[in-house]
């Protein structure tokens, strides 16, 4: 299946990326370590794959591009906008003091990027489109851009090509293009989306050209994660701190909700732990491994294979095919962050498969 290639894929290149470390900045990481992690992660990704789900009868459906939704997406993004006071690409160009952080309607915002992912799968799958259903397919897929969201671009892009290769077969030149230009355009805004200046912890790159700035971005991008998270365990080799459920599924959550039920609690403490200051995310199991130790990095990947499971025995083939594109990004994204527990993909996750 091919969410189980992209899930070892990427956990084995990034291993592969850390022990090339072409400017020194994980010496003091132990590889074996690395190796050691690596091990756990796709064990237990196999192990949650032998797990049984329920196996179902066949059956294909029409696909609806579900245009009618499009004006809902549209309606709230004027309220979220309205709300914010803004756009976060606006803010960017005038300088505003705001981020992107700042836009949204706290409770809502969740809802309408699973939405907006959504809408844009449906879409995609879609063989034959009239005008007014290709026009909505151009804004959503920049829409992120807008929005200065690179979660949902990323989920774009991937559906994109996901999509592509399933109604025009695999064409290995274009998959090449289209992934270098990605890459740069994955460096250009991390190279906007912040203040910090890379050059600025990296002594190699204090001369460097741009090419070779975005190139280090997408390299730390890809690696600074899993070395963000070895270094924590290195400094927290203790028991759980809160719990399963507060770490691991916060995100389950909607804000207002989550602010008031876990106000208590200090999430953060993993900042401080990142091995180059602009890089502060933490790979999907920094929260399973405060929570449960190494064994709560084992149970989450497992749940990964679990995921797969559920997807590969989906009866619906058109259904099927939508859930793997968005099963490949939150599988790629692994190396990064948790979206396998997260609103927005849970609640997409759910419009797939009851809205199609």
């Amino acid at each position: 299946m091919i969410l189980d290639h992209i899930f070892v894929a990427s956990w084995l290149i990034v291993a592969i990326l850390l022990g090339v470390d072409p400017y020194s900045s994980y010496s003091d990481i132990n590889y074996t370590y690395v190796v050691y992690l690596i091990l756990i992660i796709i064990s237990g990704y196999y192990f949650g794959r032998q797990l049984p789900t329920k196996k179902e009868k066949k059956i294909n459906r029409k696909i609806k591009s579900r245009i009618s939704l499009m004006s809902v997406f549209v309606a709230l993004v004027i309220l979220e906008a309205i709300f914010s006071g803004g756009l976060p690409i606006i803010w960017l160009i005038t300088g505003s003091s705001k981020g992107y952080t700042d836009y949204g309607v706290p409770g809502l915002h969740g809802f309408v990027n699973a939405l907006q992912i959504y809408l844009f799968i449906n879409l995609a799958f879609k063989k034959k489109k009239n005008t007014t259903e290709k026009i909505c397919q151009a804004l959503i897929l920049i829409a992120p851009i807008i929005f200065i969201n690179r979660a949902i671009f990323l989920t774009n892009i991937i559906v994109l090509i996901y999509s592509k290769l399933k109604i025009e077969g695999i064409n290995y030149k274009k998959i090449i293009v289209i992934s270098l230009v990605f890459m740069v355009i994955f460096g250009i805004i991390g190279e906007i989306r912040t203040e910090y200046k890379i050059e600025n912890s990296i002594d190699e790159l204090k001369n460097s050209t741009i090419i070779e700035k975005i190139f280090s971005w997408v390299y730390f991008y890809a690696t600074s994660p899993f070395a963000n998270l070895i270094n924590y365990i290195y400094n927290h080799n203790v028991m759980p701190d809160y719990g399963f459920v507060t770490n691991s599924f916060k995100s389950i959550l909607p804000s207002p909700v989550r602010d008031l039920i876990l106000n208590a609690y200090d999430f953060s403490d993993g900042y401080e732990y990142r091995v180059i200051s602009a890089f502060n995310v933490s790979t999907a199991f920094l929260d399973p491994y405060k929570d449960l130790g190494v064994a709560g990095i084992f149970i989450h990947s497992a749940l990964y294979g679990l995921y797969a499971n559920v997807i590969s025995n989906q009866s619906d083939i058109s259904v099927k095919e939508k859930l793997e594109s968005l099963g490949i990004y939150v599988f790629g994204i692994s190396i990064f962050t948790n979206n396998l527990i997260s609103l927005p993909h849970i609640l997409c996750f759910i419009m797939l498969k009851k809205l199609v």
